[in-house]
């Protein structure tokens, strides 16, 4: 019998990894601490999609909110659900604060890092004469 506990914590060893990752986000955050969907990938590591399909099952079973503002739909821990406290609990105690990831696996660059690509008909220097652009 294999006895290893993940060392990221009890709740990485309750729940599958994409879970117990939004779980970690949401139930550390504080009574109303409220999240979109791009802040928990980005927080995550993980892909925009995985995060939302696993946002839908969780809020599906009540355990998380969901508010919009007509631009974003933000996510919360359900306070109310029965499992709150002890999930809060979990989320506290078995924790580490950084994503279950691994080292190999570096996420992708944002947009914003990414160089642009250049226009293939631009000129590549530019000529002046005199100290004037042409």
């Amino acid at each position: 019998m294999n006895n290893k506990l993940n060392p990221a914590g009890i709740l990485y060893n309750l729940f599958p990894q994409v879970r117990a990752e939004l779980l970690r986000i949401l139930f550390r955050g504080g009574r109303r601490r409220e999240r979109y969907v791009r802040q928990l990938a980005r927080e995550s590591d993980l892909a925009l999609r995985t995060v939302q399909k696993e946002l839908a099952r969780l809020n599906g079973i009540g355990l998380i909110l969901t508010r919009t503002d007509g631009l974003h739909r933000y996510y919360c821990a359900n306070v109310y659900h029965p499992l709150y406290r002890a999930l809060h609990e979990v989320a506290m105690k078995g924790t580490t604060t950084h994503s279950f990831v691994s080292i190999r696996k570096r996420p992708r660059a944002s947009r914003k890092l990414r160089p642009r690509r250049r226009d293939p008909l631009a000129p590549r220097f530019q000529i002046t004469l005199g100290g004037q652009r042409m």
